[in-house]
């Protein structure tokens, strides 16, 4: 049945749509790929992002819904063995009814939408309607599935064609007796869709069909995905050895109807030699990244070039703080390690500088906070320091943006000495033209501290520009060596309620690992999915404070070699190698006539 997930605003009409699409909208008929969401085509993610309302089937994997937008619709249309369905001619009418009303439709079909896809039955329609559509093609799993496998469906010297059956027709009525004498006569590689429940029966037909009893063939289930299953054996295996219904292991049952196809032929005894799979070290691991938009589309790029599914679920967003020319100014609070006068004078060694600022003794515990933006004076008063000190890639936006939009000019900053966290944030100065003076060894706020403190002169002072929510690590660090500091917060760091798809995904546990960069994104991410357990997430850290916090929290906990996305990919592959490998596990063929109601597809 239809359940239409999200609340829809006004998109901005598709740029293919033209004049005549505007009041009647328009529908695309998608096709989804088999499942990895790097084989949906360019075209189909452009028009996706653009769609207000999305049909989609059950064979449209989770990871190609998680690139739909949060303001589109969602509404799944699927068929399900054994289950309740909505009739062709009901998603004909939403189709046209939905378009009728001005919005920009896609349906979303897994594969190509005219492989089995009754695409064109849903074009036919919207013709005889007057309704304006489009087709995308998509990656057929026919093709794309036993390339993952390792299975090229043509090889020279062993197959020069290919041919692409469904098990069940019409009336789910198996082929005939004379198609599949046809198929055998012909040669080359047969690709059977469809054929989960009918694989004994499927092996016995072809077999009285012509094929030979020991023609090689691969069942292959969840194809391209992470959780792809083959089976490489015979025609008579598939045919006459014993089932084996408890094959299905309570945690596999989920799984149990799950998108699935045969290869018949030669070339089926190249597979495992060329698998994705047993190349890529992370396949079979999903992924939940955290991290705030847009800094975890670089980490989810590198976790699906290493095989893995990035789940983009960030819990936490950064707010800048900008002046709006009445803005209170920022912490006026000067804080040294020693007790001070109230009132001193700052020099600094390079130019001839002078201001007059309050001072106090520095706390030790609490950082001072304001929930007011910096001032254009602030930004003036900047260049009186003789470091400015930035801990994150968003402090260097969100200062830099706040700099410039209050007039000023850059080059009043030449005198400071400018020290950066990490090589992130120092390549963040770098696009503003600056190279940093220094950069701790090790990427920690306290590091930073420390090692600031050992080569700042005692008269030179620090302006902390930061998130408003930081860690007091590096305040402290500065203190007790008696650094003059005063504090600038740039942006907030708030809770970021994640809906659509990727936050149905996560809500509901369907992930192996969790990347944490921050202490604040794992306190963020329990407060976003209460019915998660702590203790059933493994989480993998950046920093001993982050790790600190999951563990306290009751995670299992890995923490990245050295403060860098790289590192926690590589702790993510260190964990995928103590995982059950679904690739090497041995499993015999299985049948099965009509799964529990309950269990939902991939």
């Amino acid at each position: 049945m239809t359940t239409m997930g999200r609340d829809t605003n006004a998109a901005a009409e598709p740029e293919s749509a033209g004049k005549s699409c505007s009041k009647n909208g328009k529908v695309w008929l998608v096709g989804a790929g088999p499942g990895d969401a790097g084989l949906l085509t360019l075209r189909g993610k452009q028009v996706l992002s653009r769609a207000e309302v999305v049909f989609y089937d059950n064979l449209v994997s989770d990871d190609v819904l998680c690139e739909i937008p949060d303001c589109a619709e969602l509404a799944s249309v699927g068929k399900r063995a054994g289950g309740e369905s909505i009739s062709q001619e009901e998603i004909n009418r939403m189709l046209i009814d939905e378009a009728k009303s001005g919005k920009q439709v896609v349906r979303l079909k897994g594969g190509d939408p005219f492989i089995f896809g009754r695409g064109g039955e849903e074009m036919l329609a919207l013709r005889d309607a007057g309704v304006a559509f489009e087709a995308v093609p998509g990656v057929s799993s026919a093709i794309a599935a036993p390339a993952y496998a390792g299975i090229p469906v043509t090889h020279r010297g062993i197959s020069s064609a290919v041919h692409v059956m469904t098990w069940r027709l019409r009336g789910g009525l198996p082929p005939t007796k004379e198609t599949l004498e046809g198929m055998a006569k012909a040669g080359g590689t047969l690709v059977i869709l469809m054929c989960a429940g009918s694989l004994a029966e499927l092996g016995h037909r072809l077999i009285a069909s012509g094929f030979s009893p020991d023609m090689a063939a691969a069942f292959i289930e969840n194809g391209t995905t992470a959780k792809q299953r083959v089976d490489v054996t015979t025609l008579a295996e598939l045919a006459f050895r014993k089932i084996e219904p408890e094959f299905y292991a309570p945690a596999l049952l989920p799984e149990s109807h799950a998108p699935a196809l045969l290869v018949v032929g030669e070339v089926c005894a190249l597979a495992g030699e060329f698998s994705n799979h047993q190349i890529l070290p992370l396949s079979g691991a999903r992924i939940v990244v955290t991290r705030s938009e847009p800094q975890n589309a670089a980490l989810c790029e590198k976790i699906r070039n290493l095989g893995g599914i990035p789940i983009s679920f960030p819990c936490i967003k950064t707010v800048p703080r900008f002046h709006t020319g009445q803005a209170a100014p920022m912490i006026q609070t000067m804080h040294t390690g020693q007790a001070a006068p109230m009132i001193q004078t700052m020099q600094t060694s390079k130019t001839p500088r002078t201001k007059t600022t309050q001072m106090s003794q520095a706390p030790q515990t609490k950082t001072p906070q304001t929930s007011q933006a910096p001032r254009m004076q602030d930004y003036e008063d900047a260049a009186c320091y003789e470091w400015l000190v930035f801990t994150s890639a968003s402090g260097v936006t969100a200062f830099f943006e706040g700099y410039l939009l209050s007039g000023l000019d850059i080059r009043k900053l030449s005198a400071c000495k400018i020290a950066a966290i990490g090589p992130v944030t120092a390549a963040s100065l770098r696009r503003y033209g600056l190279n940093c003076d220094y950069t701790p060894q090790t990427y920690y706020a306290k590091s930073l501290g420390t090692g600031l403190a050992e080569i700042m002169k005692p008269c030179e002072t620090a302006l902390l520009i930061r998130a408003a929510q930081s860690s007091p690590r590096l305040n402290e660090a500065l203190s007790e060596k008696g650094i003059m500091w005063r504090e600038m917060p740039v942006y907030d760091i708030e809770d970021n309620y994640v809906e659509g798809q990727g936050g149905d995904v996560v809500r509901s546990g369907r992930f192996d690992f969790v990347f944490f960069a921050s202490a604040s994104s794992v306190d963020a991410f329990t407060r976003a999915v209460p019915e998660i357990e702590p203790e059933s997430i493994t989480a993998i850290c950046i920093g001993r404070e982050t790790a600190k916090r999951a563990s306290e929290l009751g995670m299992s906990v890995e923490i990245a070699e050295h403060v860098s996305t790289d590192d926690m990919c590589a702790a993510a592959c260190r964990l995928r190698k103590l995982m059950p490998s679904a690739e090497t596990a041995e499993w015999s063929c299985y049948v099965y006539t009509e799964p529990p109601s309950s269990v939902e597809d991939y």
